[in-house]
């Protein structure tokens, strides 16, 4: 990720919670189980999706909860 200009941080859900909030993004309460990861790049937000996705084809290990860009999908 590093490479690529992203970063990627395994955080508390509580603190994803009130981070998300204060930004006006709705309740996360559903993705929010488990343990979580955030992945983040300010240059093209396609970066970290495309890192992700290609890992976890080779090595079955991640799930992707959900994603946001300009809204989520």
């Amino acid at each position: 990720m590093k490479e690529a200009g992203a970063e990627f941080k395994v955080v508390k859900n509580t603190l994803l919670q009130r981070a998300a909030q204060s930004v006006g993004v709705a309740d996360l309460g559903p993705l929010l189980e488990g343990p979580t990861a955030i992945a983040v790049s300010r240059a093209d937000p396609s970066v970290p999706a495309k890192i992700l996705l290609e890992y976890i084809r080779q090595m079955r290990k991640l799930e992707i909860k959900g994603g946001w860009w300009r809204g989520w999908f």
